[in-house]
């Protein structure tokens, strides 16, 4: 496993193209942890906490989007346990090779979608801007585990693409 590079950031672009993974056992653990409640989560057609992961594709013809929605709801439900199997079997490795970025990438914001419509946070939010919990939240309060993994996976999906973008240069 690779170490944390010297920025501390948990991934970080390399010349050949590829994403260094930095991250640390602990880190690589918990995600690997997630993974099952993530495909549980996420295979739940009924709650509505997914819809941000399926928009309306024509919201102005409920017709037209069922159809759509029938058509297609496999074929995207298909995308995401890929991304979730690349996700997972690249979970050890030291780089992500494009399709790894990709799915990582997916992965990560569909999960952060999810938990952020169940936590009440909207497009606005900048998870940059502070902390999620409300002023005088106890740290025991139910939701305080959530927040806290909603403002990890924000962090990891931002370095990623940050990492992601330094290819570009």
């Amino acid at each position: 496993m690779a170490p944390r590079s010297s920025s501390g950031e948990p991934f970080g672009a390399l010349s050949n193209g590829r994403v260094a993974v930095h991250l640390g056992d602990v880190e690589r653990d918990v995600l690997a942890s997630l993974i099952p409640h993530i495909r549980t989560m996420l295979s739940d057609d009924d709650d509505p906490s997914l819809d941000r992961l399926r928009p309306p594709a024509h919201a102005a013809e409920p017709g037209i989007d069922a159809e759509y929605r029938q058509l297609m709801g496999n074929d995207l439900a298909a995308s995401r346990d890929r991304a979730l199997d690349t996700m997972e079997a690249s979970l050890a490795g030291d780089e992500l090779d494009t399709a790894g970025v990709e799915a990582w990438m997916h992965t990560l914001n569909a999960v952060r979608l999810v938990l952020g419509t169940r936590l009440g946070i909207d497009d606005d939010h900048d998870p940059t801007d502070g902390p999620l919990a409300a002023p005088g939240q106890s740290p025991d309060d139910p939701e305080a585990e959530a927040r806290f993994v909603y403002l990890w996976l924000s962090e990891l999906l931002d370095a990623l693409v940050n990492a992601a973008a330094g290819n570009l240069d």
